[in-house]
This record gives structure tokens, sequence and C-alpha cells, in this order.
């Protein structure tokens, strides 16, 4: 039975000598239309190529094989249309050694080819993920062994804010997942550099709209907006008809008042100002703890008076 295609899948089908970008959601015919494709390139009356010379990428092992199988199935069909094409019978045999396969394994196939290139040894194998992530560890440590005898001021403030104990885990896990969040990007070092830009704060307007002190004013209006019910619900409650309320608990009740004046955002402004534009940029990191212990202590403040009301 002959497939009916779409316009649009028939467009894709027959576009030839440009580059072409197709975006279709699951289940739409994809894998049919590029088998088509191929196809066509193959059996083609002017300069057919062979299978060999293409090179038909897919995400999954599981994908590829089925890729090899639709095209295995579709060359047999031709052939049984047409036995004597000499052209189609060599295709045939091309598939079994036809570059259809992952991008790593696309990867491992030319480093095996080429290795005597790169002075490699011919014997290697793809490392499991355990191995890998022994691996990782053991860079990590060798990196910071090595930046213990260096003892750079900048290595210095590193361990300093984030080192915990007198382990070196911490920081062993933090470089990782750091590293892991880089070359999830396209270019990993342009991506590290243009992390450090967000604390490269110069001015009181660049500092309210850098992206971590807009996380903290989230934070703290959050918070805000929770003392600020939990208060007008205490006024409910005080004011409802029959309740008694002493001067000691009406005392504490409004202690919220307090909460609110120790976490209003004039007040963490101002500590930010004093503590980020008054010193060197050179200290920027230093200066960007000091906000968020400052932040951090009002929190535990008000914390703290809440525990006391309950």
């Amino acid at each position: 039975m002959e497939m009916k295609w779409t316009p649009e899948q028939q467009k894709v089908i027959e576009l030839r000598d440009r580059n072409i970008l197709v975006s279709a959601a699951a289940g739409s015919g994809k894998t049919a239309v590029l088998v088509e494709r191929i196809l066509g390139k193959l059996t083609r009356k002017d300069h057919p190529i062979d299978i060999d010379q293409l090179l038909i990428v897919t995400f999954t092992r599981a994908a590829a094989g089925e890729m090899r199988e639709r095209l295995t199935e579709a060359v047999e069909n031709y052939l049984e249309q047409d036995p004597e094409n000499e052209h189609l019978q060599r295709q045939q045999t091309l598939l079994h050694n036809a570059q259809i396969t992952t991008i790593d394994g696309f990867c491992s196939y030319v480093i095996r080819n080429y290795f005597h290139t790169i002075d490699l040894d011919p014997g290697f194998r793809t490392a499991n993920e355990g191995e890998i992530k022994l691996l990782k560890q053991d860079v990590a440590k060798e990196v910071l062994e090595s930046s213990y005898q260096e003892r750079t001021e900048s290595f210095d403030r590193f361990v300093e804010s984030f080192a915990t104990g007198k382990s070196d885990e911490v920081l062993t896990e933090l470089i990782l997942r750091m590293y892991e969040f880089a070359m999830s990007n396209p270019w990993p070092l342009e991506w590290l550099d243009s992390c450090t830009k967000a604390y490269e704060i110069r001015t009181k307007e660049e500092l309210v709209s850098c992206i971590w002190m807009k996380k903290l004013w989230e934070d703290a209006g959050h918070l805000l907006d929770q003392i600020t019910y939990l208060q007008e619900r205490c006024k409910e409650v005080i004011y409802s008809p029959g309740h008694i309320c002493t001067e000691k608990r009406w005392n504490r009740i409004f202690c919220f008042e307090e909460i609110w004046k120790r976490l209003s955002h004039h007040r963490i402004l101002t500590d930010a100002e004093s503590c980020w534009i008054a010193g060197s940029q050179k200290h920027c990191h230093e200066r960007k703890m000091t906000v968020c212990r400052r932040i951090s202590g009002s929190w535990r403040r008000t914390c703290g008076i809440r525990q006391k009301m309950l």
C-alpha cells in the first residue's frame, strides 16, 4: 500500500541541494519521511548515491536499529520490483556497514579508524558511568591539592566561603556540579566567564537589578507576605466576640510590628549598599556573602520571634 504524504512531508522528501531543518512532534512520521528521503537519493535515475556515503544519526541505539531495519526492508521491496538493478543490489550489501548510528557511536567509529592521527592506543574502550564518576572525583581532588600548594588569595577566599568542617568533600562536589552545569552549555568556558559578571556590581542600580538580588527580594517579599497574613489573622482572633486576650499575649502578637521593621526593604537595601558599594571591586564575592548573611540574620531573628509566639 502506497504511503500518502502530507504536502509538508512531501516537501521534506523532495527538497534537494540545500540544508533543511525539520521540526515535528512525536508520532508525526519523522522516521518514515527520513527513510523515504534517503531512498529518493539511492534510487534516483541521475547520479544515485551509495548508502555508505550518508551519515544518519539518531539519539538512541534502538532508533538507529529501527532506521536500519526500515531501510533494509524498503530496499528489498524495490529489488522485488527491479531484481536486475545492480545499484540496489550493492545497497543491500552496503547497508550492513552504513553509518546509521548514534552521535557517540559515530564519534567512536571515527576514533577507531583514525586513532593513529591523534597518537591513541587502538585498544581503548568507553568507560562506564561508575568509572567516569571516579575519574572526575580524582581529577577534582588533584585540582584542590594543587591549589592548596599554590595558596592564591582567590583560592583562599573560595575555601573560606564554601568549605565546611575539615573535609574537602563539599568543595569537590561543588566543583563537579559546576563542571556538569558548564558542560551542558555549547561554550562552557564562555558560560563560566558570564557567571562572574552577575557579581560585578558598581552602582546601586546594578545591585538592585542583578539576578541574585532579585531572588533575595522575592524571598524576603514572600516572608513579609506571610507575616502580614499572620498578623491580620491574630487581629481577627483578638477582636472576635468573647475572646479574652491578656496584655502579655497582646504584646507577643504585635511583635510582628517589630518583625516588619527588621525585614523592611529599605533596611535590607541600606545594608546592601553599605557593604557592597563602599568597598573595592576586588572583594566582590565577600561583600555579596555579607549581604546574604545580614538578610539571613534577619530571617533567623524573625523565625525566633515567631517560634516564641507559637
